[in-house]
């Protein structure tokens, strides 16, 4: 009990302390219309799209509290100019919506907006970012853009009923893949396995301490069976679940990579071999959930992953196959000479094995013209 107590007072004082911007200028900007770069906390919009629209919007993964952060802040450049401005944001209860502020002049180069007074400014809010109409000359350089926190408007029963929010609530599941995948960082300080192991060593350090005040005090014994509940704690809520996703209606899975593509995909083990052998898989977003169910799919030939070009040749041997489904780097095959060569100047003999139009290609690698193949 005391060692809850003492979570549950730290969680508060963070999260009452804590002033701390959150800054949304990183890799993970997703540009929606026109052009643009970020580096350094710093984006520059270089183009727009043929309406003349430049947007983008900044993830915040499992969301950030309105009520926590209403202050928007940025710089821009007093020489920057455009015919419109927007603030945008999207909100966890409504993922498909965007919501839609329009600016005036002032307002967006005084760089600061107060958001507590708009209505649609509630809940947990998973984007933000600005769209801008007719910029007049490009680039246009955006700095430090950030959401500042509130400690007026964030009190006890705030903070304690978003710490409820992320031990109580399940969040979906995510089917990119086979393997498990949640919807909430599980790295976060409110994490479950976070509370979990600060609770445990909380309670043990309080047994230590308790043991040298009451003397004959078997502690080992009592941090034997603190560890076994909290363990308890954490199977129960995994049942739970897993009972949940069971009762769930089933994920149509092909529509993270395309129907043409499962289809394709599910037939290419067969095509490759019967005997499993290494598959090299290139695909510009190695990690993403194409990659993955695609790994699942060539089961059970073993898939390497993140591989956005030609494999080099030390990495090749015999048996091995390569699968292209889309590559940063331009890829040829010349037919001729069954060879495979890339932009960056790497070649690999290869036969072609299967192609599928606006798919993908599987080659299997000849490796005994590969200098230093190994057997």
């Amino acid at each position: 009990m005391c060692a809850a107590l003492l979570i549950l007072l730290a969680i508060w004082l963070a999260e009452r302390l804590n002033n701390t911007p959150r800054a949304l200028l990183s890799t993970d900007v997703r540009v929606v219309k026109g052009g643009a770069e970020v580096a350094d906390n710093r984006l520059q919009i270089t183009a727009a799209d043929d309406e003349g629209v430049a947007m983008f919007i900044a993830p915040l993964g499992a969301g950030l509290p309105a009520k926590r952060y209403p202050l928007l802040r940025w710089r821009v450049d007093a020489d920057a100019s455009a015919q419109g401005y927007a603030l945008i944001w999207v909100t966890k209860d409504e993922p498909r919506a965007l919501q839609s502020l329009p600016l005036l002049p002032q307002q967006f180069f005084a760089g600061q907006v107060d958001l507590q007074a708009d209505p649609r400014w509630r809940g947990e809010i998973v984007g933000v970012g600005l769209a801008l109409m007719t910029v007049g000359e490009f680039p246009l350089i955006i700095d430090h853009m950030a959401l500042d926190p509130s400690t007026g408007e964030w009190g006890w029963q705030d903070a304690n009923r978003r710490l409820a929010d992320n031990l109580l609530q399940f969040e979906p599941w995510l089917p990119a893949s086979i393997n498990f995948h949640r919807g909430v960082g599980e790295r976060s300080l409110s994490s479950l396995p976070v509370l979990l192991a600060a609770w445990v060593t909380l309670s043990v350090l309080f047994l230590l301490a308790l043991s040298h005040i009451v003397h004959g005090m078997r502690w080992q014994a009592a941090s034997l069976v603190i560890a076994l509940f909290g363990w308890l704690l954490v199977d129960l809520r995994w049942t739970a679940e897993l009972l949940q996703r069971l009762r769930s209606a089933p994920a149509e899975t092909a529509g993270y990579i395309g129907s043409g593509a499962a289809s394709w995909l599910e037939q290419l083990p067969a095509r490759l071999g019967a005997a499993p052998r290494r598959v090299f898989l290139i695909d510009d977003d190695p990690g993403g959930a194409r990659a993955l169910r695609a790994r699942y799919l060539l089961s059970p030939h073993s898939t390497l992953l993140g591989f956005s070009d030609l494999p080099d040749d030390a990495l090749l041997r015999p048996g091995d196959s390569i699968v292209i489904l889309s590559a940063p780097v331009a890829i040829r095959y010349d037919s001729s000479r069954s060879v495979l060569f890339s932009a960056s100047g790497r070649e690999v003999p290869a036969l072609l094995v299967s192609a599928a139009t606006g798919v993908g290609f599987a080659f299997a690698v000849n490796a005994s013209q590969v200098e230093g193949a190994r057997p």
